[in-house]
């Protein structure tokens, strides 16, 4: 027998975060309204966006490291025809990669169009989560508090749905002599403006959409800029950009390469990516977070040992947005009781699988909830046939993200590449 859709008369949902996860969470459960379920979500800071709201400090005034990691320049490295929620389009006028302040803008008018603010709870971190048993029934415990009042408050909800974002804490890496190098050592978390770079040597360790994006900016400003990656880097870049492989080591100005070669540098930015992270889950939880994999997700969505728990956004290399809205539709009809999932161990006996196979092809387990475009689009096709009826994903999507995959070759200039939709299936290219 499967793990039944909740049916315990009025369901108290719980949403931790107000980003793009947390607001389309917040939509799906609340449209079309029921009356038998109520939606909260905590947010610990000031205003929705999560990793949208730009801010140029990288501490608050509690000494407390500022979540978003958003820089000033940054534009999406994904076109708006295909990043936005499915019910919900961003403007056809304009360009296809906007800027971070378009972006937050267009969640602020998600919200205020679907009526959410009224779920949502600012200025309240959600310090601890706890499964326990009432009635015979599971419930989960909510510790919260308010930041302007210092008040703890404690709250009992039937689901939680965990949307804190996923790059907001800094993954450092592992190289021999970093901690005696004398220059500045920055984590692209930090990052903000290229004005103190100028007229100094850089090196950006990592090569990943950030990486890429800070590089390409320090060209303006410093003297040198160094891009160090790992494998092949099969994209066309500026004369002035040098590559590196990723260095071995460090010693005092110096990076280190495992043909022994070194280059100096004053300074070093870290474009080494994030963690998944959730310090207010209790051990109770019983989900884990090891090589950066998160244990055990059904369906990278639900955890399996409570399924009235589900993660969003884990899946990475994918469109946020649209991934998060088939997860939302999918969490709804499992809360609202509509939809039933397999056993614990049924489960558990899928999620084996998947890292079985994940091994055999070769890869690691820090790939897990690594994506691209042809298994997003089978995850998602997945999800949707699981929980159909839901909207689906148009085509369109699917067919604009592999073609900007593959015609993402030059880093400097793929951005001036325009979309434009004629239908739910197709689209054309205008430069």
């Amino acid at each position: 027998m499967g793990s039944a859709g909740m049916d315990i008369g009025k369901v108290r949902v719980a949403v931790i975060g107000s980003g793009a996860g947390g607001l389309v969470v917040c939509h799906r459960l609340t449209s079309p309204p029921s009356a038998t379920m109520s939606v909260t979500v905590f947010e610990q800071t000031d205003r929705i966006g999560g990793t949208w709201v730009y801010d140029e400090r990288t501490q608050n005034e509690c000494g407390i490291s500022i979540h978003s990691s958003m820089y000033k320049s940054l534009r999406t490295n994904l076109p708006k025809e295909s990043m936005h929620f499915l019910d919900f389009p961003f403007a056809t006028t304009g360009q296809s990669f906007i800027s971070h302040k378009e972006v937050l803008e267009y969640l602020d008018n998600y919200c205020d169009h679907f009526d959410l603010r009224k779920s949502i709870r600012l200025k309240t971190q959600v310090n601890y989560v706890e499964p326990v048993t009432r009635n015979g029934k599971l419930a989960w415990k909510v510790v919260v508090e308010d930041l302007e009042q210092k008040t703890e408050t404690v709250n009992e909800f039937d689901a939680i749905a965990v949307c804190n974002g996923h790059y907001s804490v800094p993954k450092h890496p592992t190289l021999s002599g970093l901690e005696s190098f004398r220059g500045n050592v920055m984590h692209s978390h930090d990052y903000r403006v290229p004005d103190p770079f100028s007229n100094r040597t850089v090196a950006c360790l990592g090569a990943g959409p950030s990486g890429i994006d800070i590089a390409l900016e320090l060209l303006t400003v410093a003297k040198k800029v160094f891009l160090c990656h790992k494998g092949s880097f099969p994209f066309k870049y500026p004369p002035n950009l040098q590559l590196k492989p990723f260095p071995s080591s460090c010693r005092e100005h110096h990076l280190v390469f495992e043909n022994d070669s070194s280059c100096t540098v004053d300074d070093i930015v870290l474009c080494t990516g994030y963690v998944y992270r959730f310090p207010f889950l209790s051990e109770a939880c019983q989900l884990t977070v090891a090589d950066n994999c998160v244990m055990p997700l059904f369906k990278q969505l639900f955890n399996s040992k409570h399924p009235s728990m589900a993660l969003f956004g884990m899946p990475r290399a994918v469109i946020p947005f649209v991934l998060m809205d088939i997860q939302a539709q999918v969490f709804r009809k499992f809360v609202e009781g509509t939809l039933s999932l397999p056993t614990t161990s049924e489960m558990d006996a899928e999620i084996e699988r998947e890292i079985k196979e994940l091994i055999a092809s070769g890869k690691k387990l820090k790939d897990f909830h690594k994506m691209g475009p042809n298994e997003m689009r089978i995850y998602l096709d997945d999800l949707t046939e699981f929980a159909k009826p839901i909207q689906p994903v148009p085509r369109v999507v699917h067919k604009i993200y592999l073609y900007h995959k593959n015609s993402h070759r030059n880093i400097a200039t793929f951005r001036d590449i325009n979309y434009v939709l004629t239908s739910d299936e197709d689209f054309f290219v205008r430069t």
